[in-house]
């Protein structure tokens, strides 16, 4: 067995318990090139477009359309709190309260709610359709995190989120 194979997309930060504001999921594009999180528009519009998705942790498909530019982040949000009326509402105030880079794109919402205690979360993107017909999940990056040691322990209710340090290291390693 080699090294295990990064990217192009990883999951390069978690906000799991958060002490005030909301929980979110950062993704980066490690590549050199743009990356789709759904494949190119089928041309039988009844047809069902594949998408990148989260496979484990929390549950949330990508649109059509949904792209990562080189070196381009995105973040994954929640439901909304209660006091939004939609989701781009919700989207707006979290940009707003929280500093950043304006251009990065916001997803969601996500289903579920990660988990305090710690749990894999997982992103795919859709594999070849195989003999029987059936589309696969290829997991693309994976973050089983944890709430102790030897997981950092401040992200776990006290204050900041859980990062890689190097993004295109491995990001299920506690030392990353």
């Amino acid at each position: 067995n080699g090294v295990p194979r990064i990217g192009p997309v990883v999951i390069n930060e978690l906000m799991y318990n958060p002490d005030v504001g909301v929980e979110f999921i950062e993704l980066k594009n490690i590549s050199g090139a743009a990356v789709s999180l759904a494949d190119p528009p089928n041309p039988d519009p009844l047809a069902v477009v594949p998408a990148w998705k989260f496979t484990d942790g929390v549950t949330f498909s990508f649109p059509a359309g949904a792209t990562l530019p080189v070196g381009g982040f995105a973040l994954v949000l929640p439901q909304p709190t209660s006091g939004f009326e939609n989701f781009e509402a919700f989207a707006a105030d979290f940009r707003s309260t929280n500093s950043g880079p304006g251009n990065v794109t916001i997803y969601g919402p996500y289903d579920g709610k990660l988990k305090n205690g710690g749990e894999p979360v997982e992103i795919s993107r859709p594999g070849n359709v195989e003999l029987d017909g059936t589309l696969p999940d290829v997991l693309i990056d994976r973050v089983n995190y944890d709430n102790s040691a030897p997981w950092p322990v401040e992200p776990a209710g006290g204050g900041p989120s859980l990062s890689r340090f190097v993004s295109a290291d491995f990001g299920n390693d506690v030392i990353n």
